[in-house]
């Protein structure tokens, strides 16, 4: 992994999914997304490296919505039901 990021960015959907929800478990087949250790916790640092470990693995979280920018904060798919499901 590269060096933490220094801001938590809501704008971010990994970021605001993380943020939310304090991890990532796939909507589809309850596959975990486990923090590295020293990262477990739901503080701006855990929340941070887990939404980079989730964009960098392929995970899918959906992004904004036009024209509002709403975001689906809850919603999130393992690599193999992103690839399943044809998103990306």
């Amino acid at each position: 992994m590269s060096k933490l990021r220094d801001i938590l960015d809501m704008a971010d959907p990994y970021d605001a999914h993380a943020y939310f929800t304090c991890g990532f478990i796939c909507d589809d087949c309850q596959t975990h997304l486990a923090s590295d250790e020293g990262f477990d916790g739901c503080d701006d640092i855990c929340c941070r490296h887990i939404a980079d470990k989730a964009k960098a693995a392929g995970w899918y979280v959906p992004a904004p919505q036009p024209p509002d920018g709403r975001m689906d904060v809850q919603t999130c798919y393992c690599p193999a039901c992103t690839q399943k499901r044809g998103l990306r």
